[in-house]
């Protein structure tokens, strides 16, 4: 086991600490840069990050000129970028009528989560075999920023960072593949992820999770870290089904991840 002492006591002291919410900044709009090739793609990032964020919601239209303005191009990479985004499946685009945002049924959301959840499982055990100590160091350095943002709940900067942990022990897994396989995958429900956090008991619990992952990460322990893992993610499948149909049958439970 680590040597390195737990980060649970500090998780009591923080959830004591109070404060107010600052709102999410919005995401930048992307400027020209004379580069067609690449316009496209920092035009297709700008939206990704307003749909993750909610900003534009399930089943939404993307009104193609109101966004032209918004981000100061003009229609070709707008174009280009809303079929970047049909591909990873965040828009669908019908003919006559544009763009509009992805809205997954609870099958799909069922499925995703599940995907998901054996994606990372299997990036946790990579991580725990391959993952250098300075990754191991930078992910407990993470999660001792996401526990100051729970407890001064600040929600935007607790996600962002969120985000940042999930994405380095995928890299740290050392498995370009499975990684290129965890981006398409977790880009349609990244904005689901983080729904439970809404509430106050759910998001302490997810915080205690991430800190038990960080110490099973740490003691290099994969049973331990893809256990945590697919329950963390289970949860969260819980709470999207739940905030898409209040009176939804709750998925069937997944058994811990130990082969």
């Amino acid at each position: 086991m680590s040597s390195n002492p737990s980060l649970m006591p500090d998780l009591a002291r923080s959830a004591r600490a109070d404060s107010a919410t600052p709102d999410a900044a919005a995401p930048t709009a992307p400027r020209a840069t004379g580069n067609g090739r690449t316009l496209p793609g920092t035009v297709a990032s700008a939206l990704r990050e307003r749909i993750i964020q909610g900003e534009f919601p399930p089943g939404s239209r993307l009104n193609e000129r109101a966004l032209c303005d918004l981000l100061g191009v003009s229609r070709t990479p707008m174009r280009e970028a809303f079929r970047v985004l049909a591909a990873e499946g965040l828009v669908q685009i019908e003919p006559n009528r544009g763009a509009q945002v992805v809205a997954l049924s609870e099958a799909n959301i069922r499925e995703a989560f599940e995907v998901i959840g054996g994606l990372e499982a299997m990036s946790c055990r990579l991580a725990c075999e391959r993952a250098t100590d300075l990754e191991t160091a930078e992910i407990r350095a993470l999660t001792y920023e996401m526990m100051a943002s729970h407890a001064r709940h600040d929600l935007p900067t607790y996600f962002h960072t969120n985000r940042e942990i999930h994405e380095r022990i995928s890299l740290a897994s050392h498995n370009s593949l499975l990684k290129q396989l965890y981006d398409a995958q977790n880009a349609r429900i990244q904005n689901l992820r983080f729904v439970s956090n809404e509430n106050r008991q759910k998001w302490d619990l997810a915080m205690r999770e991430h800190i038990e992952m960080a110490e099973a990460l740490d003691a290099r322990d994969a049973d331990r870290l893809a256990g945590i893992m697919r329950q963390h993610l289970q949860r969260k499948c819980e709470a999207a089904l739940k905030s898409l149909n209040p009176d939804a049958a709750p998925p069937p439970a997944q058994s811990s991840d130990s082969g």
